[in-house]
């Protein structure tokens, strides 16, 4: 029986085996779909950012937390009559409807960051919130991409468009990232790797551009980068460029080889990050948009 024990072991191992590779494939797969689960959506996302200074009630027997969720209640309301205000007049007799974005928990106005500031002149106590309302098209019936594009012209509202010179690449190929605004337009141009770090492309140390003129093709690498896009072999990577007419501020990140910035958390805190570091005043509304496309590399 002792003697018969390790070829009974094996055939249980090989057939072990066997089975997790049917349920979960390879380990290269497992890998892979374990860094596709952390990359965003690549479709285009429009959205509006506001940021309010609000005050709370000052009556002794009301709990801080309750003071502060009245007055965030209150900031969303007059955020999302903003943004619903600034939409009627873009897309008035452009020939395209629109529709505000809910999501739940929150509804239709996202709450990105609160920050406590110090009392006001009655001395309540009050905070900055930044918030954020996702908005969509509603284009006329068989409108094609054109016709989309002209009434978002007609709009004014503020498009990137993001491209590589092709989708495939073979393994050791450098890529390059192409992007034009229809507007002028302050920008961050960010890959996320196979692996799913985040590494922010532009601006980088050797080339700090941030502002982009309308109808200008930019790229990277481009003229001042230090670095080369080659993506490892069998790898499928994406980039995406945040856009907004409004100057973004500067997110803490390790700087790697090539001057690129690494950003060490999760896209979503990136993006919550980029966004409610613009710089805005009581009234202002921003409009903010997000594009992505994909590329794939080939094995040798």
């Amino acid at each position: 029986m002792s003697k018969r024990q390790p070829a009974s072991l094996c055939v249980w191992a090989c057939f072990l085996s066997l089975f997790l590779a049917m349920a979960f494939g390879s380990p290269a797969e497992a890998a892979k779909r374990a860094a596709s689960s952390r990359v965003p959506e690549l479709a285009e996302r429009y959205s509006l950012i506001q940021s309010a200074e609000v005050s709370g009630d000052r009556g002794k027997n009301v709990p801080e937390t309750e003071r502060l969720n009245r007055a965030v209640s209150e900031a969303r309301k007059a955020a999302l009559r903003r943004a619903q205000q600034f939409l009627e007049r873009k897309f008035r007799g452009v020939g395209f409807g629109y529709e505000i974005l809910r999501t739940a928990p929150e509804g239709a106005v996202r709450v990105l960051d609160r920050r406590t500031l110090g009392p006001d002149e009655a001395g309540r106590p009050r905070w900055r919130i930044d918030m954020e309302v996702d908005y969509t098209f509603r284009p006329a019936s068989g409108s094609d991409a054109a016709s989309r594009q002209a009434a978002i012209d007609r709009a004014g509202l503020l498009n990137v468009r993001l491209w590589t010179d092709k989708k495939q690449y073979r393994a050791g190929e450098p890529v390059t990232v192409y992007f034009e605004g229809n507007r002028d337009f302050y920008a961050k141009l960010v890959r996320i790797t196979a692996g799913g770090a985040i590494e922010q492309i532009l601006p980088n140390n050797y080339r700090q551009l941030s502002s982009f003129r309308k109808g200008i093709r930019y790229q990277a690498p481009g003229e001042g980068d230090r670095f080369v896009l080659s993506p490892p072999p069998g790898s499928r990577e994406t980039f995406l460029i945040v856009a907004s007419p409004y100057a973004m501020s500067h997110i803490n990140m390790k700087t790697l080889a090539g001057g690129i910035y690494q950003y060490r958390s999760r896209w979503s805190s990136f993006e919550r990050a980029v966004r409610s570091g613009l710089t805005l005043g009581a009234e202002d509304v921003a409009e903010f948009f997000t594009a992505g496309c994909e590329i794939e590399v080939s094995l040798p």
